[in-house]
């Protein structure tokens, strides 16, 4: 309970109406780390072109409040300013929190039965704001949706990401990873993590911080003989 008190305090900190917090202060608060780890993306929904400089993946339950308001104000600006003109892929793993939300799961199901038939980002924004919302609501085949459903695909595909969650000790939803090396399209090395919903300011610093990184290895390389 201590810990799920600290994380939500954290996240509401996060949220709220002050100036855009520096690195210093993301990482004294515990919202922003230095990581290296490796986070299998194989199968997971994802926007922008595969040899993007840098990858985003975000971990989110569909009934995450934070999540929303990451959706509504943030996450439309790193798509237009990032992933567009092809710098940044954005990548989507479900983390629903069972023991807190209960329409969490079968939205995180619905979400990969009808994203195999449809624009995953609209239904992804969709459910977002209606957990319920069904395949006549998202637009697509409602007899393919139903036999994703029945086959267990999409159920399978939320078990694989809530077991990567836990292997990477995911502390809570939105929860994002960073990172400029990608193996064999399936898999990304990560180097920062960053929690909670945050501005446009604070993913425009690590993103350029992160690309400047990225050309100067870049750069170096090319240089040697």
């Amino acid at each position: 309970m201590r810990h799920s008190l600290i994380v939500c305090f954290l996240l509401v900190l996060a949220a709220s109406p002050t100036p855009a917090p520096t690195a210093d202060e993301l990482k004294s608060a515990q919202l922003l780390a230095d990581v290296d780890v490796v986070v299998d993306i194989a199968g997971a929904q994802a926007i922008g072109v595969e040899d993007s400089t840098l990858t985003i993946i975000e971990f989110f339950d569909f009934q995450c409040p934070y999540c929303l308001m990451h959706a509504d104000q943030t996450l439309p600006q790193i798509l237009e300013e990032y992933v567009e003109p092809g710098k940044v892929r954005y990548v989507f793993r479900n983390f629903p929190q069972n023991h807190l939300h209960s329409l969490a799961q079968s939205a995180a199901e619905t979400a990969e039965c009808a994203g195999e038939n449809g624009n995953y980002l609209s239904i992804h924004l969709h459910l977002l704001k209606d957990q319920q919302a069904r395949a006549i609501d998202l637009g697509v085949d409602p007899g393919r949706f139903q036999e994703c459903l029945d086959s267990g695909r999409s159920a399978a595909r939320v078990k694989s990401d809530v077991e990567q969650a836990r292997k990477l000790s995911v502390p809570g939803t939105p929860t994002f990873y960073f990172g400029s090396d990608v193996y064999d399209k399936s898999h990304v090395r990560a180097v920062k993590r960053l929690l909670g919903f945050q501005s446009m300011e604070v993913f425009k610093g690590l993103i350029d911080e992160l690309l400047i990184q990225s050309a100067a290895r870049g750069a170096q390389h090319d240089a040697k003989p």
